[in-house]
C-alpha cells in the first residue's frame, strides 16, 4: 500500500437512524465513513475491487487512521500530554455548573451529542489554568464540584476528540506531522455495536475502494439486523 501524507478530507459521512426500545433509545448505527485521499487508484491496485486493509475498531475506545510515520509524532494523553501549540479548553460540567456558565460568562460550544458543553476554546495555557483556579475556588467555596473547570490541553488526543464534537460519529480530521489524521470516537449507544469485539463478529471492514479515477478510504458497517 501506498503511504505518505497527501491531502485528504472526510468528505462523506453515511448513517443509519434507528428507534430502539433499548435504555439507549434511538441509538445511532453507522453505516460508513468515508475519506477521500487525493490519491490515484492505479497507485493502489490494478484491478478495480475495494482491497482490504483489516477490520476495525481494535477496542471500544475509539481510533486513529492515518499515515504510520506521521503517527510516530502523535502526542496523546497523561502521562505524557502536552499542548502542541501552547493552547488549551477549558469546560465547565458538575454541580452547580450552570450557575458557574452563568458568573463566568462561559460560552455554549456546539457539540452534537450535548447541549450541556460551555467554556472556552484555544486559551494560551497560563490564562486556562489561572481561569480554572478562579472557577474552582468559587465553586469549592459554594459547595459545588471543586472540580467543575477542566483544562484540557491541545494533546493531538484531545484535538481529535473536539474535531468530532459536531459530528454524530464523532468523527473529524486533524493534522499531526503535516499529514491529514481521521479521527473516531463513539458514543454511549454505539460503544454497544462494539463491546463484544472480535470473538463476536463485531469488527468491521476498512478498504481502499476505486471511485472516479480516485482511491477513497471506507470504513462500513452494516445496520443492525436485531433490536439491541
Amino acid at each position: 500500500m501506498p503511504y505518505g501524507c497527501g491531502a485528504a478530507s472526510l468528505s462523506e459521512r453515511l448513517y443509519a437512524w434507528r428507534a430502539t426500545r433499548s435504555p439507549a433509545a434511538a441509538a445511532r448505527l453507522i453505516c460508513a465513513t468515508t475519506s477521500a485521499l487525493n490519491l490515484p487508484w492505479s497507485a493502489v491496485s490494478a484491478g478495480e475491487e475495494p482491497v482490504v486493509l483489516g477490520d476495525l475498531p481494535v477496542d471500544p475506545s475509539g481510533m486513529v487512521i492515518g499515515d504510520a510515520v506521521a503517527l510516530d509524532s502523535w502526542v496523546g494523553f497523561l502521562p505524557t500530554a502536552r499542548s502542541v501549540d501552547g493552547l488549551a479548553d477549558l469546560r465547565i460540567w458538575g454541580k452547580g455548573d450552570e450557575e458557574a456558565w452563568a458568573h463566568f460568562g462561559a460560552q455554549p460550544i456546539p457539540a452534537f451529542h450535548t447541549n450541556r458543553l460551555h467554556g472556552w476554546l484555544d486559551l494560551p495555557l497560563e490564562v486556562a489554568h489561572e481561569r480554572a483556579a478562579t472557577i474552582n475556588r468559587w465553586a469549592a467555596a459554594r459547595g459545588h464540584f471543586a472540580h467543575m473547570a477542566s483544562v484540557d490541553l491541545h494533546s493531538h488526543h484531545h484535538l481529535g476528540w473536539r474535531a468530532g464534537w459536531q459530528d454524530p460519529l464523532g468523527a473529524g480530521v486533524i493534522e499531526v506531522a503535516n499529514c491529514p489524521i481521521l479521527c473516531v470516537g463513539w458514543a454511549p449507544s454505539e460503544l454497544q455495536r462494539f463491546k463484544a469485539g472480535r470473538p463476536f463478529g463485531q469488527v468491521y471492514p476498512l478498504t481502499l475502494e476505486h471511485v472516479a479515477g480516485k482511491a477513497v478510504l471506507r470504513w462500513s458497517i452494516p445496520p443492525a439486523a436485531t433490536e439491541v
